[in-house]
């Protein structure tokens, strides 16, 4: 009877043991030590791979000092007439904050031209007010707007909230009232021309931190500037 309670016993020890290893590595998991619970993805390609994925729930991956949550939508419910999904982009684990609605162009602009740490300076130094150039700035439905740039397919707004709000190109533009049509017109063909070029381009099996920059008009501030004042 003895040995069977100290089995016993042993077998508790050993199973209370790996409950406790296992909340371990999950906590490192979620605090972004071990990737068991996302993806990391070193280069490009390997983003376009994570992205081709069949799966469209909310995924974790470790790209370019980003930690983010990555899923599909239909782009129906964004952006009609566009052909690709849209993806749905969030920080990691932060099922509290609204996620954004971006095109693939505008996922891989993301991700590739600038890091973290880059956007982190940015918009602290958006929210001291000082320390940046805005690209567009004025009045659209009695409130000011000031839109400063990320990258070619991203920006920080100022004045649609309390606090500077991150937006894609596309969603940005139309929150700030260019129709779909207009979109697919004129934003989406020179996001996507950016796209493959970038991805036929030896940058694309290049390892981050890498940016890929084309001399490009920005469509939505060109539309705001002959729109907008």
């Amino acid at each position: 009877m003895a040995e069977e309670v100290r089995k016993s016993s042993r077998v508790m020890w050993l199973l209370g043991v790996g409950f406790i290893v296992l909340c371990i590595f999950w906590a490192l998991s979620i605090f972004g030590v071990l990737p068991l619970t996302y993806a990391e993805v070193k280069t490009p390609r390997e983003l376009e791979l994570f992205l081709n994925s069949p799966k469209d729930n909310m995924r974790g991956v470790k790209v370019n000092g980003h930690f983010l949550e990555l899923g599909k939508r239909p782009s129906l419910q964004i952006l009609k007439g566009y052909e690709d999904y849209m993806f749905l982009m969030r920080p990691y684990r932060q099922v509290m904050l609204k996620s954004r609605n971006m095109t693939r162009s505008e996922v891989f602009d993301f991700c590739t031209n600038i890091n973290a740490a880059g956007l982190d300076d940015l918009r602290e130094k958006v929210q001291e007010g000082k320390g940046y150039t805005p690209v567009w700035g004025g009045t659209i439905h009695e409130k000011k707007i000031e839109i400063i740039k990320v990258t070619l397919f991203s920006y920080l707004v100022v004045g649609l909230s309390e606090k500077a709000v991150f937006l894609s190109q596309v969603e940005l533009a139309g929150r700030l009232g260019m129709d779909d049509s207009l979109i697919l017109q004129r934003i989406i063909p020179v996001q996507r021309q950016w796209y493959e070029q970038f991805m036929s381009s030896e940058a694309a099996g290049r390892e981050y931190p890498l940016t890929y920059i084309l001399p490009m008009k920005d469509q939505l501030i060109s539309w705001l500037a002959g729109h907008r004042s």
